[in-house]
């Protein structure tokens, strides 16, 4: 997996754009539920929602693969991590079930329907606090430099 290799910047990049996706998608799908009239255009907001939902995942799969490889280097060097890196692994590995849950609940699970924007706004927190809180010390420290 040494082709992965990415710097600071890249990653920060490509953190960002996950966090942009999250947040778009968001207020997207704020147009279809949050309204008392339904929107003209639910259907396809719902599409455009889906739409960018499977482009988050594959963005956050990518990110994934990458994060996990850097891990296994980082594990390889130290067998412990320092606080911060733990509870960034641990919410960036904790967006996945969630995620899964989501698709689950959309396309089997009906009756549970009504319980899709809890999900999706513990996803958009855990991304919130994934990106702005540790992303952007990183970006600005190598930025700094």
């Amino acid at each position: 997996m040494d082709f992965i290799k990415t710097g600071t910047i890249t990653n920060a990049s490509l953190a960002f754009s996950l966090f942009c996706l999250a947040i778009v998608n968001a207020v997207v799908i704020l147009f279809v539920i949050g309204k008392t009239i339904p929107h003209e255009n639910a259907e396809f907001l719902k599409r455009t929602h889906r739409s960018i939902g499977y482009l988050f995942f594959l963005l956050y799969a990518f990110i994934g693969i990458i994060m996990i490889n850097k891990l296994l280097g980082i594990m390889s060097t130290s067998p412990v991590l320092s606080p911060k890196a733990t509870i960034h692994s641990y919410i960036g590995f904790s967006i996945l079930p969630l995620i899964l849950i989501k698709i689950g609940i959309n396309k089997y699970y009906k009756k549970f329907y009504s319980g899709l924007p809890v999900y999706g706004v513990l996803i958009l927190i855990a991304v919130y606090m994934q990106i702005p809180l540790h992303a952007a010390l990183r970006l600005y420290d190598a930025l700094k430099r």
